[in-house]
This record gives structure tokens, C-alpha cells and sequence, in this order.
């Protein structure tokens, strides 16, 4: 994609952004709006007003990026018992009221759109809870029995429970979608598969803040008996995610080490890791998987930091030993981070990237589908990064061009199916990716990339040529 097209595809799907999140943000004035005419306003205001305090401390207090960019707050509890406590208007007052303290600097667009998904979440909760005969609070305290308060109160605060999850990832999905040009079924499906089992944890205790508070007759003091729980799990949560990004610290130390070395790879490995990303979305990987292949994907070339400069671009094709020690740069990758525990399940993709579909490559010679998936996906976003991003600015290819180079090495090189998942990212996606744009080439220098498709047939001849058929 040329850089005209790519600033117009941004600038389209800038407006695409604004118009979605002001169409959010209608939408959730309009059904508060009709929620106040048909369920009446606040009646009990103390309530409200401690039920939103909550709600702020929550919503400043959650952890941040706990994984796959996904934000943890305990606001979804307080939401929960507003529905029952103060009703559809109220609850939908809490969740807007959450978002006004927030410390973080966000663009007004985004508080714009976190309020507005907040309410709407809220709101669906509300409705459906109603809908299935959920009991309000003036009622709950005329409930006689474990049973009863199950199925006029529980129940229906559960099923709200996975109500408000669902709009609130569709919600969500769809402003990545439309900004980002993220599959939204597969973004949808991942993120419930990540936050699922904490939105089950919501629901049971949302209902038990309900019980402390009516039934119980604890009152707002209830909120004090739940919140000391609350924050011994997110201090837990918290500990969780600074292991995270001491993770994404240690990976980042690794790049910049090799880009050091070779800065003409600089960018290479995000690139082909966010290349991997999209397939893997398109192949639907759980979250835990596609963040390993990520990783693999950014690592997957780190062992060139064993090679010398004429050996990582030699000045004509290799041979005999020169071949032999750089195709070796994928068994020094593994050795290199083999001793990374958290590394550990990305240690195949980084070993076999350059191992051919027909096992002609190397360091093992693996075929079909004895080669990992995830390697497969790698060597297929490795060769597309080579031939729409070389080193070479007058050998750039677009990414349609390079993307007919994969599908012609379908059977041979590259697997077929993680070809045509690539192809199906790459009409959502921008190429290149302006964040991680290719090292500017030097007319005057003259080498042979080894992540080039061209080299792996060169490979392929020189140490494992095709074996003869035998009648």
C-alpha cells in the first residue's frame, strides 16, 4: 500500500471513529432518557450517592492492561447491585458518573466512548434483569428463603451479569474494529473467552453485595464488607500485571539488542509479529496462544546477533560453511532465550520459521503440518515483510504484489491456509504499518536477505535439492 493510500485509510477510518463514537454516545443519552420517562428517576439518593462513589474509586483503581490490552475494574460489581439497588435511571447514572475522575489522560474521544459504553452495558443489565422478574429493592426484603431469593434476585442478576459483559466487548469490539480494522467476530470472541470467567466472579458477587445490603439489612455499610476483598484481588491483579510488562520489558531488551547490531532490521520484528497477530486472529487463537506467537514473531530472528555483518548480508549468495552458520541463526534464537522460563511455549515458532512446507527447509527439515503452526505463520509473515519492506527501496514490492509471490509458493514454501488467512488480515489491515516503518535503504549497498523467498529456494537447492521420484 502506497503512503497516499495508507494517510487515506487512516484519515477514513479517523472519521469513521468519530462518527461511531458520537452515534454511542446519542444512543446512550436517547435510552437513559427513555429509561427515565418509563422507570421514574432516583428515589434513594444516599444510596446513589455511595453507589457512585464506588463506582469512581473503581473505575480510578482498575488495573491496567492485565492482558491483551484488557482493563480490570471492579466497577461491573457496583453496576451490578445498582440495578437492583437504585434501578435502571440510577444505574445507568453510576456507570456515566464512573469515567469523570479518571487519571489517566485520555483523548476526550475515548472518555466520550467509555462513558457511553459504560451506560449502555448498564442499561442493557437493567433491562433484562426487569424483563426476567428480577425484584427492585423495596421488594427484596419481603423474599422468604435461600430459594426464592435465587430465583427472584440471583438468577436474573447473573443472567444481567452476562448481558452487560456482551454489550460491553461488543461495544468495545466495534471501536477497534472500526479504528484499528480488527476482525470484530474474532476480537468479540477472544475477549469473552478472557474476561468470561472474571464477569461469572462479578455476578456472584454483585448478588452477594445485594443480599449484605437489603435482604441482610447491612446497607451501605455492605459496601465497606465487600470492598476490603475487592482490593486484596486487585492487588493480586495488580502483581499479575506488572509481571506482565517486566515480560514486555525483557522482549523489548532483546530487539533492541539485535536492532543495535543490525539496524537495518530495525522494525523487522514488530512488523512480522504484528503480520502473525492477524493471522492467528484469523485463525482464531485464544489469547494465550496468539500472545505467544506474537512473541515468537518478535524474537524470531534474535540469534543474528551471533553473526557478523557479512554474514547476515552476505555480498553473493552463501554457500558450503557461510550457508551453514546463517541458517544456524535460528537454532542460536532458541539457545539465546532458552533460559527465559515465561519464553518457553515460543521457543518452536522461533526454531522452525524458515522450515519449507515441502521439508526442504531448515534447521530440521519438517514438512506439512509435522512443522508448528506457529512457525508456519511466521515464515509466511517473514517472507511478506522481506518483499514489501526490503532493505532495498527500489525491490519493494506493494502488498498485493507480495501477496501473489506467497500464494504461488503455496505447497512448496508455504503452508496454503496460513497464505489465505494472511490475505483475508491484509483487507483490514494498512501495510506497512506507520508505527514500525522500514529502515530507509542505501542505494549503494549490495547484499542478499536471508528472509527473502528467493533464499530459501537457494537454501533449498544447495543443501536439501528435490528428491528424484522412483517408479
Amino acid at each position: 500500500m502506497t503512503a497516499v493510500a495508507t494517510r487515506r485509510s487512516a484519515r477514513r477510518r479517523e472519521t469513521q471513529t468519530l462518527v461511531l463514537v458520537t452515534g454511542v454516545a446519542l444512543l446512550a443519552c436517547l435510552a437513559t432518557g427513555l429509561v427515565l420517562v418509563t422507570y421514574g428517576g432516583i428515589r434513594n439518593w444516599s444510596a446513589a450517592g455511595v453507589l457512585a462513589a464506588m463506582g469512581a474509586l473503581s473505575w480510578v483503581a482498575r488495573v491496567p492492561e492485565v492482558r491483551g490490552g484488557v482493563y480490570y475494574s471492579f466497577l461491573n460489581i457496583i453496576l451490578l447491585a445498582s440495578v437492583v439497588i437504585l434501578g435502571p435511571f440510577g444505574t445507568a447514572v453510576v456507570a456515566a458518573l464512573a469515567p469523570v475522575w479518571d487519571r489517566q489522560r485520555l483523548p476526550k474521544r475515548a472518555r466520550v466512548y467509555n462513558t457511553a459504553m459504560n451506560v449502555l452495558s448498564a442499561l442493557a443489565a437493567s433491562l433484562v434483569y426487569l424483563a426476567l422478574g428480577g425484584l427492585q429493592a423495596g421488594r427484596t426484603r419481603e423474599v422468604d428463603g435461600v430459594i426464592p431469593l435465587l430465583l427472584h434476585v440471583g438468577v436474573p442478576l447473573l443472567v444481567a451479569d452476562v448481558v452487560q459483559a456482551v454489550t460491553n466487548v461488543v461495544l468495545l469490539g466495534v471501536v477497534v474494529s472500526v479504528s484499528r480494522g480488527a476482525p470484530l467476530s474474532r476480537y468479540v470472541l477472544d475477549m469473552l473467552v478472557s474476561v468470561g470467567p472474571a464477569y461469572i466472579g462479578y455476578g456472584v458477587v454483585g448478588f452477594l453485595l445485594v443480599v449484605l445490603w437489603l435482604p441482610a439489612g447491612t446497607g451501605m455499610v455492605s459496601v465497606l464488607l465487600i470492598a476490603a476483598p475487592l482490593f486484596v484481588a486487585r492487588w493480586v491483579m495488580v502483581q499479575y500485571s506488572e509481571e506482565s510488562r517486566t515480560h514486555e520489558m525483557t522482549v523489548d531488551a532483546l530487539v533492541a539488542a539485535l536492532e543495535a547490531k543490525d539496524p537495518s532490521c530495525a522494525g523487522h520484528g514488530e512488523r512480522v509479529a504484528i503480520l502473525a497477530g492477524w493471522i492467528g486472529q484469523e485463525l482464531g487463537f485464544p489469547s494465550d496462544q496468539q500472545r505467544m506467537l506474537v512473541l515468537s514473531a518478535r524474537l524470531h530472528d534474535i540469534g543474528r546477533v551471533t553473526l557478523s555483518p557479512h554474514q547476515l548480508w552476505p555480498s553473493v549468495p552463501p554457500e558450503g560453511r557461510a550457508l551453514r552458520a546463517l541458517a544456524r541463526h535460528a537454532e542460536a534464537s532458541v539457545e539465546l532465550v532458552r533460559g527465559i522460563r515465561f519464553l518457553a511455549p515460543a521457543l518452536e515458532g522461533i526454531r522452525h520459521h524458515h522450515e519449507r512446507f515441502d521439508g526442504r527447509g531448515y534447521p530440521d527439515g519438517l514438512a506439512g503440518e509435522e512443522i508448528p503452526l506457529s512457525a508456519r505463520i511466521i515464515a509466511a509473515a517473514d517472507a511478506f515483510d522481506a518483499l514489501t519492506c526490503s532493505a532495498w527501496l527500489d525491490s519493494r514490492l506493494d502488498a498485493h504484489s507480495a501477496l501473489a509471490v506467497l500464494q504461488n509458493r503455496c505447497g512448496s514454501h508455504l503452508d496454503p491456509l496460513v497464505v489465505e488467512r494472511l490475505g483475508l488480515a491484509l483487507r483490514r489491515g494498512d501495510w506497512p504499518p506507520e508505527q514500525h516503518p522500514p529502515a530507509h535503504g542505501d542505494p549503494d549497498w549490495v547484499g542478499y536477505d536471508h528472509d527473502d523467498p528467493a533464499m530459501s529456494d537457494w537454501y533449498a537447492a544447495q543443501v536439501a535439492p528435490m528428491p528424484v521420484e522412483r517408479r
